[in-house]
């Protein structure tokens, strides 16, 4: 399977990711993936993290997904899914060293 991120689209109160995806039979879908605006302030999401944030949910979607239950082409990235992603991608902070 190929997935081809194509940009994002700024919405006054969202941002929505672009992404196609060809899979072995060479069947094309598109996919618009949307993150509130509030969500890069609350959850201190980068905006350069957002298409990774964004792929890594599609892959996992489409993983997920079965002939009955067929992935949708417009989604939101959910408050969940945001604070796992920042959580797992953003350094710990190191204790500072105790003098002697």
């Amino acid at each position: 399977m190929i997935v081809q991120y194509l940009g994002f689209e700024a919405l006054s109160d969202s941002r929505v990711y672009r992404f196609r995806v060809v899979d072995e039979q060479r069947k094309e879908r598109l996919f618009g993936l949307r993150i509130p605006n509030q969500a890069f302030l609350d959850f201190k999401l980068k905006y350069q993290d957002a298409p990774d944030l964004c792929l890594c949910k599609l892959k996992s979607d489409l993983e997920a997904e079965t002939a009955e239950r067929l992935l949708l082409p417009e989604q939101i990235v959910s408050d969940a899914e945001i604070q796992r992603y920042v959580d797992d991608h953003t350094p710990s902070k190191r204790k500072p060293a105790q003098s002697a």
